[in-house]
Parts: C-alpha cells; sequence; structure tokens
C-alpha cells in the first residue's frame, strides 16, 4: 500500500517595495546585458565589413578633410582633400571590386548628369538624389564632374585607385630618407643622390625643394601640401623648386595646395 500524504505549503509573503526593488534590479541587468550584446554585435560586423572591404584607405587628419562631399569605399567613410580651388581628390589602394559612393552637397546636384572620365572605363554611376554609386574593380585615375562643369567655377572630383604598394620601405630602410604617417611643417630639401619616402599617410605642409640635385627620387603615397606659412630659407614660398637638376624622379607623391593656408 502506497501512503500519499499530503501536505500545504506554507505562503510566502514578499514585502512589495522589496519585490519592485528586484525586478527593477532584474530590469536594469538585462538593459545592461542587451546594450552589451548589441555593441558586441555591432563590432563584430564593422571588423567583418573592414577584413572583407577590397580597398585600404588612410584616413586624412580632420583639419584636412573636405565636408563638401561625402564618400563611402565598401562602406567605410573616407574623405577628399580639397587641393585646390574647386578640385577634390581621394587616394586609396584597390585590392579587388568595391563600391564607391558619392554624396553631393544638394539633392540636385547630380540633376544634368554625371560623367567619369576617362570614357574607356565605361563607368556609368546609379544616382539617387544627391548620392550616386558605381563599381571599380581594377586601379585607375578617375575624374569625376557634371557634364559641361568646365570653367571656371566648375567642381571636379579626382578619384586615384591605386595598386598595392609593394617592397614599400621602412623606417631601417638604408639609403632612405624616411617620412612615416602625420603631419610634418617642413620643407623637404633634397640633395644629390637623395631617396625620399613619403609612406602613405605622410602631410608634408611645405614644398619641395630640388635645387640643382641629381639623380634624385622622391616616391610614396604621402602628400606634399604647398603651405604659404612654411616659407623657404629665401623667405619665399614654393611647391616645387627646381633648377639644373637632372635625373629626377617624382613617382606616386602628390604635390598639391594645402587647405590649411
Amino acid at each position: 500500500m502506497i501512503v500519499v500524504s499530503s501536505f500545504r505549503t506554507p505562503a510566502i509573503t514578499l514585502d512589495p517595495a522589496r519585490r519592485d526593488d528586484e525586478d527593477a534590479e532584474r530590469y536594469a541587468a538585462g538593459r545592461h546585458w542587451f546594450a552589451g550584446a548589441a555593441a558586441l554585435l555591432l563590432l563584430l560586423l564593422a571588423i567583418l565589413a573592414f577584413a572583407s572591404s577590397k580597398a585600404s584607405l588612410v584616413l586624412l587628419p580632420i583639419k584636412l578633410r573636405s565636408t563638401r562631399f561625402s564618400v563611402t569605399i565598401d562602406g567605410q567613410p573616407a574623405y577628399f582633400l580639397n587641393a585646390a580651388a574647386n578640385y577634390y581628390d581621394l587616394n586609396f589602394d584597390l585590392k579587388g571590386r568595391t563600391k564607391i559612393s558619392i554624396t553631393a552637397p544638394t539633392e540636385d546636384y547630380w540633376a544634368r548628369g554625371v560623367e567619369v572620365q576617362p570614357w574607356r572605363e565605361n563607368i556609368r554611376p546609379t544616382r539617387r538624389g544627391a548620392m550616386i554609386t558605381f563599381l571599380l574593380d581594377h586601379p585607375a585615375k578617375l575624374s569625376i564632374s557634371r557634364p559641361g562643369d568646365h570653367l571656371a567655377n566648375a567642381e571636379m572630383l579626382f578619384l586615384f585607385a591605386n595598386e598595392p604598394e609593394r617592397d614599400a620601405p621602412t623606417t631601417s630602410s638604408n639609403g632612405v630618407r624616411y617620412y612615416g604617417p602625420g603631419i610634418h611643417r617642413e620643407n623637404i630639401d633634397a640633395h644629390t643622390g637623395d631617396r625620399i619616402y613619403l609612406a602613405p599617410g605622410a602631410i608634408i605642409l611645405g614644398g619641395l625643394n630640388l635645387w640643382d640635385v641629381e639623380d634624385g627620387k622622391v616616391f610614396g603615397r604621402g602628400k606634399i601640401l604647398y603651405n604659404l606659412r612654411v616659407p623657404a630659407s629665401g623667405g619665399y614660398s614654393f611647391s616645387v623648386l627646381s633648377r639644373d637638376g637632372s635625373r629626377l624622379v617624382i613617382d606616386d607623391t602628390e604635390v598639391a595646395h594645402s587647405p590649411e593656408t
């Protein structure tokens, strides 16, 4: 015979105020966990997007970024440099098929259309309001403008998609004057036989002096930005200064006007 004895669980009465406090603590803990998980997920998505991107970007210092146009390359923000007057340029390394989007300052900016040259690239952007979008799968030097926009007030965008550098010098490379990423407020005074390398992200706010230089080379993906605030020793400013030079090479390095002047 099985005997089942019955019993009654004593009632437990919780203080309502205490119960509300415990509920609030559990709610707050849940919110913190959810916020942390969401932040982690966004971080992972950003890392995956960056890792899958076929473009390598070196962002300009904030003070040199133009806000006239906004750009994304494979979803990553990039920035034009206001190189001179109404000319803007952007350099990046391209390793495969990538998506480029450029947003103009007004919705009707591209209303007359958009031209991407050289024509042989056969690039026809799609337009949605102020944004144009196109794909690029190989290194190219492009100019982007509106049809007929070629007079004094015309705006032109230059997009330089470069092949990735190979065997780039380092700070320990022998026989190389190395300028690393960052702003350098100086003129580069070259000497005969110099090999001067400007790493990606190197910004020279000054000029390049090649006066009487022979067998010299300036190379790398950095920028030399002519700047009136950095005069030469003679009291005048310049972008590239040269006389009686020979066997001189400037390779891949951009020389432009500085928006800081």
